[in-house]
């Protein structure tokens, strides 16, 4: 229960008129997580910080099994997650993350995780946390968390998801963008 109130809360669109909480997720049950590896797409960002997001989906992977093609370039008809860097700005923070669809505003079709010069100026460890939490606002949640976990916003790069959201990310993949929870 923990799990299912969790994707409530964060990955799931509430429908007032319906009574019900229909799920958003990355891609679909062929093309997305569990089906395929989430393509990571680098192609603007300077490959020296490359391992910073193999360390971030080696995370993701350990947590949750989700499998991850990391690529050179951007393939806009694929779905995917690319990552910029963005480094000759300063918004006061290091980094954030957006998410597309097309036609249905249940399935995320592209990720965009820009890197910002604070990000630049972080440590090692904040480096590759980041770009893990950046990740899981495309796979997983939509805004914070208040739980101590990675995708809380105040817990310092916490290297860990609770295990209610590694069943959380098991149950939303294994359902189609739309259906209800």
């Amino acid at each position: 229960s923990l799990a299912v109130d969790f994707l409530r809360r964060y990955s799931c669109i509430y429908h007032e008129n319906e009574g019900k909480y229909r799920i958003v997720r990355f891609s679909n049950p062929i093309d997305g997580p569990y089906g395929r590896p989430v393509r990571i797409e680098l192609e603007k960002l300077p490959s020296q910080y490359w391992s910073y997001v193999r360390k971030a989906c080696e995370f993701w992977t350990k947590y949750t099994n989700i499998q991850f093609d990391i690529v050179p370039e951007i393939n806009p008809n694929l779905p995917g997650i690319a990552i910029v860097a963005k480094f000759d700005q300063d918004p006061g923070y290091g980094a954030e993350a957006k998410r597309g669809t097309l036609n249905d505003i249940h399935e995320i079709t592209s990720g965009v995780i820009v890197l910002y010069a604070g990000w630049l100026r972080g440590s090692e460890r904040y480096k590759t946390t980041t770009i893990a939490h950046e990740i899981g606002h495309v796979l997983l949640t939509y805004t914070h968390t208040n739980d101590g976990s990675l995708m809380d916003l105040t817990s310092g790069g916490s290297e860990m998801l609770h295990t209610y959201q590694q069943l959380a990310c098991k149950i939303i993949y294994t359902k189609n963008p739309g259906d209800s929870m």
